[in-house]
């Protein structure tokens, strides 16, 4: 079984990687795995260089930093090893010399980059700070003798250093199900955490 797709976009894009005969391959295969984990891999002046070193058009460049970014994201998700990786490599097309390139890379920084996937949240937004407050409607001109209780949670989320508050207004049927949904969470975790 191939960890890598037989699709039309995938080909073609190891065929654009095949045409390309140029010795700082592996230099840049190496700055793309090393710093996979990071927003920019390289700037728009890095990038430039990298198109008239290489003799590539910007959507060759960007088409061969998408395939390398995908390998590495599959080696890490299939944590494969380095001989595993070029078997996998010139079955979907690459090149002996191409997955050799690939394979020597990931021997080298694989096992950091995997530590880094790890550490990394799922989701780039996570949960800093949650604040509540109830507040009772007690009448209205439309319904006199009216109590209704509501509950609102303001969530605050950070994502790349910038927050992101929200707030969410609950009926106190809804805000039972949702705590019932979060003990359902908790539960599914503890069980996670323990096998």
């Amino acid at each position: 079984m191939s960890v890598f797709p037989e699709s039309e976009r995938f080909s073609s894009s190891v065929s654009v990687l095949n045409a390309i005969d140029a010795p700082r391959l592996p230099l840049m295969v190496e700055r793309l795995c090393d710093k996979l984990a990071d927003a920019e891999v390289f700037s728009e002046q890095e990038r430039a260089q990298l198109t008239a070193v290489m003799g590539l058009s910007a959507e060759d460049l960007d088409t061969l930093i998408n395939l390398a970014v995908f390998v590495f994201q599959q080696a890490a998700y299939h944590t494969l090893n380095p001989a595993a990786l070029a078997t996998h490599l010139q079955d979907a097309g690459f090149t002996a010399v191409k997955a050799e390139v690939f394979s020597g890379v990931w021997a080298k920084t694989g096992p950091a980059l995997v530590t880094r996937l790890r550490q990394r949240p799922f989701l780039p937004a996570h949960l800093a700070s949650s604040e509540w407050q109830i507040n009772i409607v007690m009448a209205s001109s439309l319904l006199s003798r009216l109590k209704t209780p509501t509950a609102l949670m303001h969530f605050n989320c950070e994502e790349g250093g910038q927050s992101k508050p929200f707030t969410v207004e609950f009926s106190q049927a809804e805000l039972v199900t949702f705590f019932q949904n979060l003990q359902q969470i908790q539960q599914q975790l503890d069980d996670l955490a323990s096998s």
